[in-house]
């Protein structure tokens, strides 16, 4: 039999992501391939730890073997880096004046935020904070293939190249109404981060409740045992069927069974 190995997979932004990876492992003779978008993880069969991670890394990814003894969701991991957090501030500072410009244009009124401090906040979105977008979708394309950064990066590039040109061309010199879009690509950058934070956290609340329910299911269980007319506690894992079980107050039924004797609310 096979042995199968498990391996933590960086990079992965979205379900295409995953769906490519085991595209790209299950391709090759023999192997079988899981991965898993929820806790970042690859199950493979087939191949050693070398091979699948070297497979991965074809596929425009990164990859490490997972410690067994390692939790799903270690503690302390949320800890965000000192340059998320910057990044975080420049995305509040950016996103909320450019909200403004953009609900001014309803009203038919241009130019409520100064143009070069439009291109100050839209550079700097460029180029700090949507760099992680820019990675992500280069892997893709060295890959041969192409995900939701990529999608983010050319339509906000295009925007904000194309206000620029329009800022430093002609049209600025004739006093004509300029086409900037440098709202566009701060707005479009900030609302995927944003969405793309939310969507971490609520994977991190998942993996902590998963966590506890595979703890729980650890604890011993109180079973009957006839010979000794004495409950002992025991792994539930090894608990046989039609066992008798005793659930104290306040405790978590880890197994399912029939209620013979006593009351629940």
């Amino acid at each position: 039999m096979q042995k199968k190995i498990e391996l933590h997979v960086e990079g992965m932004t979205c379900a295409a992501c995953s769906s490519r990876i085991e595209r790209v492992l299950n391709r090759r003779p023999g192997v079988t391939a899981q991965v898993s978008l929820m806790d970042h993880r690859a199950e493979v069969t087939g191949l050693t730890t070398d091979q699948a991670i070297a497979a991965i890394r074809q596929a425009g990814y990164d990859a490490r073997p997972v410690d067994p003894r390692q939790a799903l969701f270690p503690k302390g991991t949320q800890t965000r880096s000192r340059l998320e957090r910057f990044r975080s501030l420049i995305t509040v500072v950016a996103l909320v004046p450019m909200l403004a410009e953009m609900a001014a244009m309803l009203t038919g009124s241009h130019g409520l935020i100064p143009i070069p401090v439009q291109f100050v906040l839209a550079s700097l979105m460029q180029t700090i904070v949507a760099w992680p977008f820019y990675r992500s979708a280069y892997r893709a394309l060295k890959a041969g293939s192409a995900n939701m950064e990529t999608l983010v990066s050319l339509g906000t590039l295009a925007a904000y190249f194309w206000s620029t040109a329009a800022m430093i061309g002609p049209d600025i010199l004739s006093g004509s109404d300029l086409m900037l879009y440098f709202e566009a690509s701060v707005v479009v950058i900030a609302m995927v981060r944003l969405g793309r934070q939310l969507e971490e956290r609520a994977r991190h609340r998942a993996l902590e409740a998963l966590e506890h329910l595979i703890h729980l299911n650890n604890d011993p269980v109180a079973v009957w045992q006839p010979n000794d007319q004495t409950w002992q506690r025991v792994p539930a894992e090894e608990v046989p069927v039609g066992a008798r079980i005793q659930i104290l107050p306040n405790e978590a039924i880890r197994l399912d069974g029939t209620i013979t004797l006593g009351s629940t609310e």
